[in-house]
């Protein structure tokens, strides 16, 4: 059963990979771009935008690769397909069934990270990856920045494959612009609107294209900084999860996510811009509606007598404490409780209950524990004090409950 599913999802993938209809095409600098600034970020020798197919590894992009496809069974991109996470091999040669890769040795390749590429659908098309001859630690932090470069990738295909749709014939660009769910436009490099699906008109509030192409984008000023964005784009030639702020008709503002590139004519001069954008207002708001919260929360905190106190486990450091803590703890006279953060776990506890507080962070569920508390100049007396549950994760946050005793 096991094998029938995963046979089921594989063909799922490689058919959600062929509609892009981009193995074997010829190098493009929207790809090539990703590829050398991913190399650059991470200071590694090799990058790829890799394509999985049913045998084989194609490289779309491929920066310091000289071969343009390597067989899929002995490729680290293979193996990461098939989550939805970055793949880090720290030291491919430090592991049994990595070290007789081709790569490995004879290239020499020892470090590996592979974020994937993730269709709209959910199937992994592929990865963005890098690639090092030394081995090499790979942070957290590293693995969010390579998942963003792989969403550009992402973006990049989703743009390529609208695009060729388009070139295919102006019948079946007409009924898929028609038809989408996010706004397809063209505009001209002085502001006139060439083109706009229903979508658009539905998301700015327009009863039809003529209405809409009465307005001129620069003129009017209808779309936020536009002037330094098509300075951006005529440079870069295509710009990917772009986010803006549109006027609607009624002179209210939308804010939306999109992608544009520029179209040429073959002596280099602009004839327009095309590109598809979503109204992300919802978002937004949700974002505005959690940083409201999250600031009443911190003001209730501050309020309240007990001491609270936020220490994130990951980083090892302290996140948020209300006033009463860094009260208590003599954080005054211009230093405040904005300043108790700067200061880790170790510099609150006192020395001699910091090994029995090390071992009760690292258990993470451990029961309620008594410490004694530092004052802020290391010195003096010292309070007594006692978490009010035990330690709990919340996100990547691990909650304290102080009351002095």
């Amino acid at each position: 059963m096991q094998n029938e599913q995963f046979h089921a999802a594989e063909q799922r993938r490689l058919e959600a990979l062929r509609a892009y209809r981009i193995l074997d095409t010829p190098p493009e600098e929207s790809f090539d771009r990703v590829t050398r600034l991913a190399a650059r970020l991470f200071g590694v020798t090799k990058s790829s935008v890799s394509l999985v197919d049913a045998d084989r590894v194609w490289f779309k992009s491929r920066f310091g690769i000289s071969d343009p496809e390597i067989p899929r069974k002995t490729a680290f991109c293979s193996e990461a397909v098939h989550g939805q996470s970055v793949l880090v091999i720290p030291d491919a040669a430090a592991v049994e069934r990595y070290r007789d890769y081709p790569g490995v040795r004879r290239a020499g390749i020892r470090f590996y990270a592979g974020a994937p590429l993730i269709a709209p659908g959910r199937q992994v098309l592929g990865t963005l990856c890098i690639l090092d001859t030394k081995p090499r630690e790979f942070s957290a932090e590293d693995e969010r920045l390579l998942a963003d470069l792989a969403v550009l990738v992402v973006d990049q295909l989703e743009l390529r494959r609208v695009a060729e749709q388009l070139r295919q014939s102006s019948e079946d660009y007409r009924g898929l612009v028609d038809n989408s769910p996010v706004g397809v436009y063209r505009t001209s490099p002085d502001g006139r609107i060439l083109m706009a699906n229903p979508a658009i008109l539905r998301m700015l509030g327009y009863d039809s294209l003529g209405e809409l192409q009465r307005r001129n984008i620069e003129d009017e000023a209808l779309v936020e900084e536009r002037k330094a964005w098509r300075v951006r784009l005529e440079e870069a030639g295509e710009i990917a999860g772009n986010e803006s702020v549109w006027l609607a008709r009624d002179g209210h503002p939308v804010p939306v996510r999109e992608s544009t590139r520029v179209v040429r004519d073959d002596n280099g001069q602009v004839l327009f811009y095309e590109g598809w954008t979503e109204d992300i207002s919802l978002r937004k708001a949700a974002e505005l509606e959690r940083g409201r919260i999250q600031q009443l929360l911190q003001e209730i905190f501050h309020t309240v007598t007990d001491l609270l106190y936020v220490y994130d486990f990951e980083t090892a450091s302290t996140v948020y404490s209300n006033r009463t803590l860094a009260s208590l703890l003599g954080y005054s006279n211009g230093q405040g409780p904005e300043s108790l953060p700067d200061a880790g776990a170790a510099e609150l506890i006192h020395p001699s209950d910091q090994a029995r507080a090390a071992a009760w962070l690292a258990s993470k569920d451990a029961p309620g524990i008594e410490l004694r508390l530092r004052n802020a100049n290391g010195v003096g007396s010292t309070r007594a004090a006692a978490s009010s549950s035990a330690a709990r994760r919340a996100g990547r946050h691990g909650f304290w409950g102080w009351f002095p005793m």
